[in-house]
């Protein structure tokens, strides 16, 4: 490997966190609905396809001598959704964990109210039984899950063998 894409992957998995972490904050800084509130997700997903293909193009082409192997890109994808999992793990449940759930809530109501018991029962067995080890492990397979496809689909996109 003629770079390195640890060094490479770490600085854009930074940027990402912090941004994913910004989305997270101002959202419930702004107080916003419970339905403007479940669309963080989508918005996040997409700056995360954007900033997972700029980074391994950025690799390719300025880092890399404009070769690109799809293991470096599954590699740079991966390490990027670690660490952004883990800045999304620290914010969702250390800053204002109940206005999640009370949006969760919110949303129940107006979608499934038939399921409201069902969904205070849940957050009231959440708040009794933290189980943060779960949560991190489950929330990590998730971001891991969703970096290897998009590094995975950006790397055979961008793929160049070394002449």
């Amino acid at each position: 490997m003629k770079a390195n894409h640890l060094q490479h992957a770490i600085k854009f998995g930074l940027i990402l966190g912090v941004l994913r972490l910004v989305i997270d904050i101002v959202s419930k800084e702004l107080n916003v609905t419970a339905m403007q509130y479940s669309l963080t997700p989508y918005l996040s997903l997409l700056l995360e396809i954007i900033l997972i293909v700029f980074a391994i193009f950025i690799f390719k082409l300025k880092v890399n001598g404009n070769t690109l192997s799809i293991k470096e890109a599954v590699k740079i994808g991966f390490i990027m959704m670690i660490i952004t999992g883990t800045f999304f793990f620290v914010t969702y449940n250390f800053y204002k964990p109940e206005f999640a759930q009370e949006a969760y809530l919110e949303l129940t109501k107006l979608r499934e109210p038939e399921k409201l018991n069902e969904a205070i029962s849940n957050v009231k067995n959440a708040n009794l039984n933290p189980n943060y080890t779960m949560g991190f492990a489950t929330n990590m397979l998730k971001f891991m899950f969703i970096g290897l496809i998009i590094s995975a689909i950006s790397g055979v996109i961008l793929y160049k063998k070394n002449n």
